[in-house]
């Protein structure tokens, strides 16, 4: 194959990308909507984790676009690094919520909305995840690769907040909200270091390659 050839496939590689994190941003910026009148209406621990999840994505989604359409690719390792600290800083937040519920042993009630969001987003995070990941490794994109990783764990910690609201709501539980929002608790703290982790390694290899 020329290089003409690998060049355009790259190309529409690119544009697939593209396309797919535009979806991802407006799901994500969607769920901000729905998840804060969700949130409004029955405040609830869990909703708040994937809020914070939600936010920090839409920069994510704004920095492969950004870099899809011909960022310098020497920043990864920067805008990686900025993912890891707002990750950082949710996770302590989003731990003290959650510990505080858990002690004073508080009520939350039944939320539907945010349960039938949080179904959706579950779907939508594992289609896109793979999509995604496809085209990272063609197109040999770690930040792109590492946003996929998120989106298929976003599936699974959307899967636990909803799994909490319905046990809070149809159960009682009063623990099911808090425990859920630390299940999000361990995903953005490791999400956090993963993402310092590979801004490192990608600040290594390109002083490496320079």
């Amino acid at each position: 194959m020329s290089n003409a050839d690998l060049a355009a496939d790259r190309l529409v590689l690119a544009k697939q990308g593209n396309k797919f994190e535009i979806w991802t941003m407006a799901w994500n910026l969607s769920g901000l909507i729905v998840l804060s009148l969700a949130n409004s209406a029955h405040p609830s621990m869990a909703i708040i984790g994937m809020q914070m999840v939600a936010l920090i994505h839409v920069f994510a989604s704004g920095v492969v676009l950004s870099q899809l359409n011909g960022i310098d690719r020497r920043r990864d390792h920067f805008f990686l690094k900025v993912i890891a600290v707002v990750y950082g800083v949710a996770t302590l937040y989003l731990l003290a919520k959650a510990v505080i519920g858990l002690m004073i042993s508080k009520h939350y009630s039944e939320n539907y909305l945010g349960i039938l969001w949080l179904g959706l987003t579950y779907f939508a995070m594992w289609t896109l995840s793979r999509k995604k990941r496809m085209i990272g490794h063609a197109l040999q994109n770690q930040i792109l690769i590492h946003v996929s990783d998120m989106n298929r764990i976003d599936a699974y910690i959307a899967l636990a907040a909803a799994t909490g609201l319905m046990l809070s709501a149809f159960c009682g539980f009063f623990w099911a909200d808090p425990l859920a929002a630390l299940i999000i608790v361990g995903y953005m703290c490791e999400e956090g270091i993963a993402a310092w982790r590979a801004s490192v390694e990608h600040g290594a290899a390109f002083t490496e390659v320079r």
